[in-house]
């Protein structure tokens, strides 16, 4: 009997979802160099009409990550794959995507209106939008452990009223430059991009 194939009526095995985030370094360790953003390694994902983008520094390994797995999953289904809103909401990144639907354009060329009408063609991809959801989530829960600046491993403390995951060596008070105060240095530090 042939291993590779499996008996008639017979489902294939789930493979359970692996994803290699890059390693977090050590608090003391420094990285000689960013990491080359998420956004200029996967841009057709950050593009297009979107609800509101902003990217960490630090939790790029994380998104980078991700959008690896993304696009190997949705590559031969031809679904485009896009963010439509990224974003910190309590410590943790907030993932928002939208999944392409494949539409074509009809025109009724018997009638006397120019109008084209858009025909959307659902591809069922319920198995492949659940997959993509353990991914995004899977991202979510390891931002919440990683220093927003840096992607050192971290816990989330209380820093003037918002949880916020940060290693030692960027705490809000050695990032402020003599005229800021409060989360502003942070800000400056950590935010890589931003487009609302």
């Amino acid at each position: 009997m042939d291993t590779h194939r499996l008996p008639a009526g017979t489902a294939r095995p789930q493979r359970p979802i692996e994803i290699a985030f890059v390693p977090w370094p050590a608090i003391g360790q420094r990285r000689s160099a960013r990491p080359v953003s998420a956004r200029s390694r996967f841009p057709a994902m950050f593009s297009g009409p979107h609800a509101g983008i902003t990217l960490y520094r630090g939790w790029n390994p994380i998104l980078a990550a991700a959008c690896r797995e993304i696009q190997q999953a949705v590559e031969f289904r031809g679904l485009g794959f896009r963010w439509v809103r990224i974003e910190e909401e309590d410590g943790v990144a907030a993932l928002f995507y939208a999944l392409g639907e494949r539409s074509r354009f009809v025109i009724d060329l018997a009638n006397s209106s120019r109008r084209a009408v858009v025909l959307n063609t659902h591809a069922r991809a319920d198995d492949l939008v659940r997959y993509i959801d353990c991914v995004v989530l899977d991202a979510e829960r390891l931002s919440a452990e990683a220093c927003m600046v840096c992607g050192a491993h971290s816990r989330r403390r209380n820093y003037f009223g918002r949880d916020l995951p940060l290693c030692d060596r960027h705490q809000p008070e050695f990032l402020n430059a003599s005229d800021e105060e409060g989360l502003e240095g942070l800000w400056r530090e950590a935010i890589e991009w931003e487009e609302r």
